[in-house]
């Protein structure tokens, strides 16, 4: 296991052969290391040498902090190998030690985002367009605490974002929590904190997701344009 001494947190990890891991060393596995994965065994001038490759993967498990994990594999090498000698050996050098080799990895924090599309429906009039409830779902490593953030898309203007066809728009917005009128923006100022999550609020505890339910609604008191199919894109995005 690999050891976060800070949070206690672990992660599993295995030894394998080659880097697909289709196989795998096991504790107290024999690895027999013969003349034919040794090169130049036999030679006289530069001595026995090679390496003897060994792959290490993680594997999965619960949701940990970010931080720094470590471990200690301890290899023991049992030797006999012929030094001297062409026809048949004239010469063994035999011998037994331990090694250990240390094992480390930096985990960092990082987040899935699960953002439903928004679907404001049709209309003959902008003013009769219902506003539109629903989350975002948002999973980061074990005890992270964050902001979210959503840009003005790819038509924002005075203030507001906009939906676009052509050179037409029509000026909607995404407010947080849904029941206030707190513009949910990508600013210092608009931005939305781990700790104001709808569920889960706090810094994430790796067990259950945070969801945060916005409102989107179309900006009433504004003229109805053309008739049309009306687009924007968002990005979120999250800082720790």
């Amino acid at each position: 296991m690999l050891y976060n001494s800070v949070t206690g947190d672990k992660i599993p990890f295995m030894i394998c052969r080659n880097s697909s891991c289709g196989q795998n060393y096991t504790i107290g596995n024999n690895i027999e290391w013969t003349s034919t994965t040794l090169l130049g065994l036999l030679n006289l001038f530069t001595g026995p040498n090679g390496s003897l490759p060994l792959y290490i993967k993680t594997m999965p498990g619960a949701n940990i902090a970010a931080g720094q994990y470590s471990s200690s594999i301890e290899i023991r090498w049992n030797w006999n190998i012929c030094v001297f000698g062409v026809l048949y050996c004239v010469t063994y050098d035999s011998g037994d030690e331990i090694q250990n080799i240390t094992v480390a990895l930096d985990v960092r924090n990082d987040c899935s985002i699960t953002a439903p599309n928004v679907n404001f429906g049709s209309a003959a009039f902008t003013d009769s367009f219902d506003a539109i409830t629903q989350p975002i779902i948002i999973l980061c490593s074990k005890g992270a605490a964050y902001t979210v953030g959503i840009n003005d898309g790819l038509h924002g203007s005075a203030g507001s974002r906009h939906l676009s066809n052509g050179t037409n728009s029509i000026a909607y917005d995404l407010y947080y929590p849904a029941s206030g009128q707190d513009r949910w923006g990508s600013l210092a100022g608009e931005r939305v904190s781990s700790n104001e999550a709808t569920t889960n609020g706090g810094s994430y505890n790796g067990v259950a997701g945070q969801s945060f339910t916005y409102k989107a609604e179309i900006i009433p008191g504004q003229p109805t344009p053309p008739g049309g199919i009306y687009t924007d894109t968002l990005t979120i995005d999250i800082l720790f």
